[in-house]
């Protein structure tokens, strides 16, 4: 009786299956595998950047329209998340005149909403613990930054904390919202 039960309920869902686009019995089988694979959180290793990973971390930022110019001059503030020896991700901690900045934090869009963005920020926050008492960043992400315990502060306190936003031409249109996680 129960193996008449279970058949039944394989042969539906393998006909549910069929009717959304699954055509053979190994199609179903590779569907099942690449769900359970992008399931879940991914196992990545971070690494403090090296001047191997440039062009890597200037890929990645480039296609979220993020500054490229200064990687160079600052890998050493850089990790990144790399996964089977792929960069998969990157961020910086920025320390400008006593100011620590959160910056270029950022995955690839095919490995987005796999945990990989909070454990690059929980490590440069682990980082940043014994330098300042608050992280600042400047961003677009701003639901992200919520969830990691960042608060808003008013558009007023850009060109007070940074000077790049006192000679930006695009200051009345930005963006970005200033943010700052209190770490003590």
């Amino acid at each position: 009786m129960m193996n008449s039960l279970l058949a039944n309920r394989k042969a539906v869902w393998k006909s549910d299956c069929i009717r959304y686009g699954a055509v053979s019995h190994r199609s179903i089988t590779l569907f099942l595998i690449t769900i359970t694979s992008y399931s879940g959180y991914v196992t990545v290793n971070i690494r403090n950047a090296s001047t191997s990973d440039i062009t890597h971390i200037k890929s990645i930022l480039s296609q979220y329209i993020l500054e490229t110019e200064q990687v160079e001059e600052n890998v050493d503030q850089f990790i990144v998340a790399e996964n089977g020896g792929k960069v998969v991700g990157c961020a910086c901690l920025d320390n400008n005149a006593g100011l620590i900045e959160l910056r270029s934090i950022a995955i690839l869009p095919a490995w987005k909403n796999n945990g990989i963005g909070r454990r690059l920020f929980k490590t440069l926050e682990q980082r940043a613990k014994g330098m300042t008492d608050r992280i600042y960043v400047r961003t677009t992400a701003r639901s992200f930054f919520v969830k990691m315990g960042f608060k808003a502060l008013d558009n007023s306190q850009k060109p007070v904390l940074w000077q790049d936003c006192v000679d930006c031409d695009k200051f009345d249109i930005c963006m970005q919202v200033p943010m700052v996680l209190e770490l003590r």
